[in-house]
């Protein structure tokens, strides 16, 4: 497959996958769902230092979310993870970028855990890798040995 193609099909998984995550982001406030955001947001619109921490609270665990599905879900293979992970981070980045005072506490555990991420698809990959040179060393020693077998039935048989 053409890598132009191959690229297209990364960033179309890469769209579905934050479109889907967006969907999550802002459906409780649809359902108005009362012990996720809404709920705690009217509780403390009047102390904005604790209704900041229920908006950062929401956003991280969305955040979190995000990347527990990308971890769990198999059908991305590096190079899309790799595509979506950058798109977190931007849409984290400019998110920091809004805010007077970016706690970099939550930039340094998204960072963490994208580089725990990361380690595992490299990992992963380098399975894939082992696991090829297993097929084919299989492959290779029954050819090998069907190759043997043949020439000792020769030999028996003249």
């Amino acid at each position: 497959m053409p890598m132009q193609k191959k690229s297209k099909e990364y960033l179309v998984a890469a769209l579905d996958f934050m479109q889907k995550g967006r969907v999550q982001l802002y459906t409780p406030f649809l359902e108005q769902d009362s012990l996720t955001i809404v709920g705690p947001s009217f509780r403390y619109e009047n102390i904005q230092a604790a209704f900041d921490l229920v908006r950062d609270q929401y956003f991280t665990l969305w955040l979190d979310s995000l990347f527990n599905k990308l971890n769990e879900n198999k059908e991305y293979d590096s190079e899309c993870s790799k595509i979506i992970l950058s798109a977190i981070e931007k849409l984290y980045e400019i998110i920091l970028e809004t805010k007077k005072s970016a706690p970099t506490i939550e930039l340094s555990l998204i960072r963490t855990k994208e580089e725990a991420i990361q380690s595992l698809l490299t990992k992963a990959s380098d399975m894939n890798k082992k696991l090829n040179l297993l097929k084919y060393s299989y492959i290779k020693d029954k050819k090998l040995f069907e190759r043997k077998l043949r020439e000792y039935e020769k030999e028996v048989n003249d």
